[in-house]
């Protein structure tokens, strides 16, 4: 699956609405943009214009995050030939050059490439590879931050189960993220959030889950019980239904949470519940089920802001 980058919602300070690739050296010059300081529409071919070698993109970079260029993933090129294990050293030497953040940002988008061509060729350096990416996701400078998470949520939308290793690291990485005040990144982190939720075992995002949800930040909360109502919708489609009275415990603590949001979200968990074949549900569960949730998508957050009528 490919992560959606149209318009969405966000969670922002409760359910508000709100609303990349460098050349490796080696593997030929695909087309890119110009260095005209614009990022590529919806509309027209993301790669057009002259071909624009790396070095002269990251000198670009130098000049401020304004000239950064963010890829969707179905604008990542194809590489003109296989990639080597000795090129994909270097690309993860260069994520690590933390003298030059322009090359780590490059170097960002080759991992995405990797990951969207040849996935084959990146996963006996996966680890290392997703290492680097959730410190690059937690860095001060934002549009690092943001390509970053955005290769972490593609990794787990190309490599899933593989990934659950992972799960424990990347979450409480991208949990903070999607907390942050600045939408820039929270909502990029939102939407790897739901990646991760998509796409990891089952099993292994439960733990995460509920140590999230007694976070003393109230914006982890809210975030952490979105996460809530993504795995009861996915537990409750495939069947999985053993071992949740931990996290009907929560949803039930979730509805006395003294946020509003955060009780906001937890109603939508116990009204997937009500419509479910889980029986007997506890009182607390059935009372606070008033929600139409026949049509929900919770990895969608503007469904979610449709069912609570915002």
């Amino acid at each position: 699956p490919s992560l959606s980058r149209g318009p969405s919602g966000s969670l922002g300070d409760g359910i508000a609405a709100t609303s990349s690739s460098a050349t490796p050296s080696g593997l030929g010059q695909p087309p890119v943009l110009g260095q005209t300081g614009r990022t590529s529409s919806r509309g027209e071919p993301p790669f057009a214009g002259n071909a624009t070698t790396a070095s002269s993109m990251s000198a670009t970079r130098k000049r401020g995050d304004e000239g950064v260029q963010y890829f969707r993933q179905e604008e990542l090129p194809e590489f003109p030939q296989q990639p080597t294990e000795r090129w994909l050293g270097d690309v993860l030497k260069r994520l690590a050059n933390a003298e030059d953040w322009s090359v780590q940002f490059d170097a960002i988008d080759d991992i995405r490439r990797l990951a969207k061509h040849a996935p084959k060729i990146l996963f006996p350096s996966l680890r290392k590879a997703v290492s680097q990416i959730l410190e690059l996701s937690d860095s001060l400078r934002s549009g690092l931050a943001k390509n970053a998470l955005r290769c972490l949520g593609e990794l787990f939308a190309r490599y899933g189960r593989r990934m659950d290793v992972d799960v424990d690291a990347s979450m409480a990485t991208i949990l903070k993220r999607a907390s942050d005040t600045n939408h820039f990144i929270s909502d990029e982190a939102e939407l790897s959030l739901a990646e991760v939720f998509r796409s990891a075992s089952q099993n292994r995002l439960i733990p995460s889950v509920l140590l999230s949800m007694n976070h003393r930040q109230v914006r982890t909360r809210q975030r952490a019980t979105w996460c809530l109502v993504m795995l009861w919708q996915r537990l409750l489609q495939q069947g999985n239904t053993k071992d949740v009275k931990a996290l009907m415990d929560a949803t039930s603590k979730a509805l006395s949470d003294a946020n509003p949001h955060v009780r906001s979200l937890a109603k939508v968990a116990a009204s997937l519940l009500h419509g479910s074949n889980l029986a007997p549900l506890p009182v607390r569960l059935q009372e606070a089920a008033d929600l139409t949730v026949s049509e929900l998508d919770a990895f969608d957050l503007s469904s979610l802001q449709r069912v609570l009528g915002q």
